[in-house]
C-alpha cells in the first residue's frame, strides 16, 4: 500500500495528520513572534527558553492526566482555544514594552502547548491498525520535520513584509483552522461490546454490556483520583517497565545532542560561516533544507527496506546509536563547512527514525489507561534535556567557541561508551 492509498483508506489519521500540520505551523509563528519580542535580548530569550522547557516539565502532573481520563478531541480544543487568547498577550506585552507580561504568557502558551502536542500523538493508535502504526509514525515524524522548517519561512516573511500584529492574528486562524480539521475525525470503536445474558428466576433474561460498564468504572476512578496519585502512577508504571523506561531515555539522550546541534547550527550560519546578518539567515534556512530533505529520503529508504515488525524494530533501535556517534565525529570538526553539513544529514536521518520506532513501539506497548501520562512525561523530559544541550553549548561557545571541538569529543566518548552498553 503507498502513501496516498494509506492516507485515503485512513481519513480519520489524514485529519489528524492536518491538525498536526496546521497547528505545527502555528506554533512555529508563535516562534518567530517571540524572537522579536525578545528584541534580540539574548537574557531575555534564554529565560523564555528555560521557561519553555521547565514550565511543561512541572505541569506534567496534571496534563498528562487529562489526556488520559477526557476525550481527546474535546482536550485539544479547548486547549487550543486557550492558546488561541494567550498568543493576543504577547501583542500586548509588545505594545506594552512589558516583558514580565511576556514570560507570564509563555508559561501558560508552552504548558499547553505541550498537552495539545500529546493529545495529538496519543491519538494516533485510536485511529490506526496496530500493523499500520509504523507507517501512520513515519508520515508524522516527517511532518515534525518539515512543518517548523514551513512555518519558520513564512513566519519570517510575514514578520518582514507586515508586522507582529498581523503574525499573531495569523497565529489564531491558524490555531481555529486545526480545531475545525480535528472535528472531522470521527472515532469508531474498534473493540466489540461484550454482551452477557443473566438469567433470573421467574423474571425476564436481562441483557449487560460489561465493556460500557467497564469503561465507565474505570473513568469514574481516575476521576476521583487526585493529579498528583495518577502522576505518581505513572512514575510507577515506568519505573516497573524497564524497557519502556529505556525507551524514554533513550529519546531524552538523543535531545540533548539534538539540543547543542541546534545551538552550533545557529552560531555557524550566523557567525563562522557568513558575513552579515542576511546571509547568516540564508545559510540557516539552506542548512535546515538540507536536513529535512535527506531526513525524508532517510525515512523513504529506511520504510521501503526494512520490515516494520516490532521485534525487529526493537533489534534495530540498538543499532542506531552508531549513525549518532558517526554524526559525533563530523561535528568535532563543524568548523569546515562540508563536516559540519553532513554530520547534520546524517544526525537528522536518525533522529527522525530514532523517533519513528520509539513511538510505535510505544503506542503499541503503553497500556492505554495511561499512555496520556507516560507520553506526556516522556515529551517534557525530552524537551528539558534537549535545553540543557543548547545551554552546555552555548555556555561553551560563549567562553570560547575552541572549546567547542574539547565538547563534542567528550560527547563522542560518553555516547560511544553508552552505545556499546545498549548493544552487548
Amino acid at each position: 500500500m503507498n502513501l496516498l492509498d494509506f492516507l485515503l483508506n485512513n481519513k480519520n489519521f489524514l485529519f489528524l495528520l492536518l491538525t498536526s500540520c496546521v497547528f505545527g505551523i502555528a506554533s512555529e509563528f508563535n516562534h518567530v513572534s517571540i524572537t522579536v519580542l525578545t528584541n534580540d535580548n539574548v537574557i531575555y530569550y534564554m529565560i523564555n527558553y528555560v521557561i519553555w522547557c521547565v514550565f511543561p516539565l512541572i505541569t506534567s502532573v496534571i496534563t498528562g492526566s487529562l489526556i488520559d481520563i477526557y476525550d481527546k478531541k474535546k482536550i485539544f480544543v479547548i486547549f487550543t482555544l486557550i492558546n488561541s487568547i494567550i498568543i493576543y498577550g504577547f501583542s500586548l506585552s509588545y505594545y506594552l514594552s512589558n516583558i514580565y507580561a511576556l514570560f507570564i504568557c509563555s508559561a501558560i502558551f508552552y504548558s499547553i502547548d505541550g498537552t495539545i502536542s500529546n493529545s495529538i500523538f496519543s491519538f494516533t493508535p485510536e485511529l490506526v491498525e496496530k500493523e499500520n502504526l509504523y507507517k501512520a509514525n513515519s508520515i508524522e515524524s516527517i511532518s515534525l520535520k518539515i512543518m517548523p522548517l514551513i512555518g519558520m519561512i513564512l513566519g519570517g516573511l510575514i514578520l518582514y513584509y507586515t508586522n507582529i500584529y498581523i503574525n499573531i492574528i495569523l497565529t489564531c486562524c491558524l490555531f481555529l483552522i486545526s480545531i475545525i480539521i480535528i472535528q472531522q475525525i470521527t472515532i469508531i470503536s474498534k473493540e466489540p461490546k461484550v454482551i452477557q445474558q443473566i438469567e433470573i428466576p421467574d423474571t425476564e433474561i436481562v441483557v449487560v454490556e460489561i465493556k460500557e460498564e467497564e469503561k465507565e468504572k474505570e473513568k469514574e476512578e481516575k476521576i476521583n483520583k487526585n493529579f498528583y496519585a495518577m502522576f505518581v502512577e505513572s512514575c510507577v508504571y515506568l519505573c516497573e517497565n524497564k524497557n519502556i523506561l529505556f525507551l524514554v531515555l533513550y529519546k531524552s539522550f538523543i535531545n540533548i545532542l539534538l539540543g547543542s546541534f541546534v545551538i552550533i547550527n545557529y552560531n555557524n550560519s550566523y557567525n563562522i560561516f557568513s558575513n552579515n546578518k542576511k546571509d547568516g539567515i540564508k545559510l540557516f534556512v539552506l542548512s535546515n533544507t538540507i536536513e529535512v530533505l535527506f531526513s525524508v529520503i532517510g525515512q523513504y529508504f529506511f520504510n521501503r527496506f526494512v520490515n516494520s515488525n516490532i521485534q525487529n524494530l526493537k533489534q534495530i533501535l540498538n543499532y542506531t546509536i552508531i549513525p549518532v556517534i558517526a554524526s559525533i565525529g563530523f561535528y568535532i570538526f563543524s568548523n569546515n563547512i562540508y563536516s559540519w553539513l553532513f554530520g547534520s544529514v546524517i544526525f537528522g536521518c536518525c533522529d527522525v527514525i530514532i523517533f519513528t520506532i520509539i513511538s510505535t513501539i510505544l503506542q503499541t506497548e503503553v497500556k492505554k489507561k495511561i499512555q496520556g501520562r507516560v507520553f506526556t512525561l516522556g515529551y517534557n523530559i525530552r524537551v528539558f534535556l534537549c535545553a540543557i544541550g543548547s545551554i552546555i553549548t552555548s555556555l561553551v561557545i560563549y567562553i570560547d567557541y575552541s572549546y567547542l571541538q574539547y565538547t563534542m569529543i567528550i560527547y563522542f566518548v560518553v555516547y560511544f561508551l553508552f552505545g556499546i552498553y545498549i548493544i552487548i
